[in-house]
């Protein structure tokens, strides 16, 4: 019995709703990509072959992924590659709240994941994807730190890979 199972979750209930989700798959070029740990050194792949060829359910990351994409973010921020907008006017030097989801979205997630194929930043972390324990959703106003933080201090135990749209959807 898996995680989301022993919480009511099962995968046919995910399944079901997965369709709901709207997902996008534009055409791309077809170089295999690997892991990616910044803009730079992204390169293109397939993401409509790969989220045509790996189920929904599989599009998870893992508790060290969201370490390192936290980390990445703060990397941005310090950098100035993820700037304050009219929209969000977070505060660079803050540590505890970030920038929101939508702004880490647009300023970070959209331009790696495009240089490497349009595939979602789970399936470039991952090419064969990931057995789906924990579902994650979130607040596209939220800040990024906040939310992370908050995910992986309330991680069931047991649970080894999550599903969260902003890192899953391509």
């Amino acid at each position: 019995v898996s995680v989301s199972e022993k919480r009511g979750i099962s995968r046919y209930s995910f399944r079901t709703f997965l369709p709901l989700l709207h997902i996008h798959l534009p055409s791309m070029p077809t170089t295999p990509f690997a892991r990616c740990p910044d803009l730079e050194s992204a390169s293109a792949g397939n993401g409509v072959e790969l989220h045509q060829r790996v189920p929904a359910e599989r599009w998870c990351v893992t508790r060290a992924d969201l370490k390192q994409f936290r980390a990445l973010v703060r990397k941005g921020v310090d950098e100035g590659k993820i700037v304050p907008t009219e929209l969000d006017s977070f505060d660079p030097t803050d540590q505890a709240i970030g920038p929101c989801i939508h702004t880490v979205n647009q300023q970070l997630i959209k331009p790696i994941t495009a240089k490497a194929g349009n595939m979602s930043w789970a399936l470039m972390q991952h090419p064969e994807g990931l057995e789906c324990d924990l579902f994650v959703t979130h607040c596209w106003a939220e800040g990024i730190y906040e939310f992370i933080d908050k995910v992986l201090n309330s991680w069931p135990c047991g649970a080894a890979h999550a599903y969260c749209c902003m890192l899953s959807n391509p």
